[in-house]
């Protein structure tokens, strides 16, 4: 019995998909997938090919993916304290205090 196999990924020209886009930007397509929510920084993509949304050439020359790192805005939070430990006794048994 053989086992199916996926087919390879299907490029047509004038169109880039999320896993086309994601190498040109070297990102993981799911920082793509994020970008795509309402609110992200992603147009809406023109179409489908296949399973896999799609956007023309011509509708992503104004989009510039923006810089790697922590979003603008993000807040610093400050590091959650960690649980103080109970001291063991010389000979390796927990100190009953």
């Amino acid at each position: 019995m053989t086992t199916p196999q996926t087919p390879p990924p299907v490029h047509v020209e004038g169109w880039a998909t999320i896993a086309e886009l994601a190498q040109r930007w070297s990102c993981a397509p799911s920082t793509i997938r994020m970008a795509m929510r309402p609110g992200g920084w992603m147009p809406p993509a023109d179409g489908r090919i296949g399973r896999a949304y799609a956007w023309r050439e011509a509708s992503l020359v104004a989009i510039e993916r923006p810089a790697t790192g922590r979003p603008a805005g993000a807040k610093d939070k400050a590091p959650r304290a960690r649980r103080a430990r109970r001291a063991n006794s010389p000979d390796g048994t927990p100190d009953p205090s």
